[in-house]
C-alpha cells in the first residue's frame, strides 16, 4: 500500500501533453496542494512522479484501497526481539519529518476514519498528534493526491468530504490525449513502433472511438502501450486487437463482445471470430 521512491535517481518517461508537470511544480513552489481528477489510465501517478522529478524531491506514495486503515497512514507499534515496544512510522509521519512529497493515489476509496486522521495534517498548522507527541512537518512537505471519477466505471470511489477536499485548492482535470499524442506517447515507451506506425495510428482512432461507447470498460494509455509492444514483437493486428481491446469483454454479457467487434471490424476493416 505504501512506498518510497528515491524520485532524482530516476529518469521517467512522461509525455506533458496537458501541461500538468509544469503547473504540479507551480503549485509546490507557492506550497499548494493539488489533487489530479481523472480516469484510470491517463497518467496521472506519472505526472506526479515526473514533477517530483522536476523538483528533485524523494514521495513517498499511498494506495488506498478499502482494505487501507489508519495504521497504514500513520504508523503501528511494533515488538523488538528483546520484547521491547517501538512504533514504526508511517508514510504521512515519515514524509512530514523529511520534508518529502506525500502522494494519495485514489484518495476517494479511503475509509472516513482514515480521511479524519489525514485531514488533521492538512490543515494550516501542518500538525500530527501521535499518542501526544506533537509532528510538524519539516520545510518542502508537499501533498498531491489524485482521485477517480463517481462513475461505474470506478468502483468503490464515493465523494470526498467537502472538508477534505478544501485542503486541496487546486484541481487538475486529466483525460486521454488524442490520437495524434497518444502516438507520441507510445512512441516514447515503444521507439520502435515507428515501423509499424500506420497500424498503430489506426488502432489508436478505433481505442478513441471505444472510448465514446458505453462500455463496462474503457480501455486506457496502458492499451495503447500494451498494442505497441506486441505490434514490435511481431505478432499480427488481428490477434493483438483481440488480446487486448476485445477478450477483457468477455468478462461480461457476449453482446458487448459482439457490438465491440462489430466497432473494430467496421473501423479497422478486420474480421473476428
Amino acid at each position: 500500500m505504501e512506498k518510497k521512491e528515491n524520485i532524482p535517481q530516476t529518469r521517467s518517461v512522461f509525455l506533458d501533453w496537458g501541461n500538468v508537470v509544469s503547473k504540479l511544480t507551480h503549485c509546490y513552489r507557492n506550497g499548494l496542494f493539488p489533487i489530479l481528477i481523472g480516469p484510470k489510465g491517463v497518467g496521472k501517478t506519472a505526472a506526479i512522479r515526473k514533477a517530483c522529478e522536476e523538483l528533485s524531491k524523494e514521495m513517498y506514495t499511498v494506495n488506498f484501497s478499502l482494505r487501507t486503515r489508519e495504521y497504514n497512514l500513520v504508523g503501528h507499534y511494533d515488538t523488538r526481539p528483546d520484547g521491547t515496544i517501538c512504533f514504526t512510522s508511517g508514510p504521512l509521519i515519515r514524509s512530514m519529518q523529511e520534508g518529502a512529497v506525500l502522494y494519495l493515489d485514489e484518495i476517494n476509496v479511503a475509509e472516513p476514519a482514515v480521511l479524519i486522521r489525514l485531514d488533521e495534517a492538512l490543515d494550516f498548522r501542518r500538525e500530527l498528534n501521535n499518542d501526544g507527541n506533537t509532528i510538524r512537518a519539516a520545510e518542502g512537505w508537499w501533498v498531491c493526491s489524485s482521485i477517480n471519477p463517481l462513475d461505474r466505471y470506478h468502483s468503490g470511489t464515493h465523494e470526498l468530504p467537502g472538508q477534505l477536499l478544501s485542503r486541496f485548492p487546486v484541481r487538475i482535470y486529466m483525460t486521454y490525449p488524442n490520437p495524434a499524442t497518444e502516438y507520441e506517447i507510445v512512441k516514447m515507451h515503444v521507439p520502435e513502433v515507428t515501423r509499424k506506425a500506420s497500424d498503430l495510428q489506426e488502432l489508436l482512432l478505433a481505442i478513441n472511438q471505444l472510448r465514446e461507447q458505453d462500455l463496462p470498460y474503457i480501455p486506457s494509455i496502458r492499451e495503447s502501450i500494451a498494442l505497441g509492444k506486441l505490434l514490435v514483437s511481431g505478432i499480427d493486428v488481428k490477434s493483438a486487437v483481440e488480446m487486448t481491446l476485445i477478450d477483457v469483454y468477455y468478462q461480461w454479457d457476449s453482446s458487448i463482445v459482439d457490438s465491440v467487434k462489430e466497432l473494430l471490424r467496421s473501423r479497422l476493416l478486420i474480421e473476428f471470430d
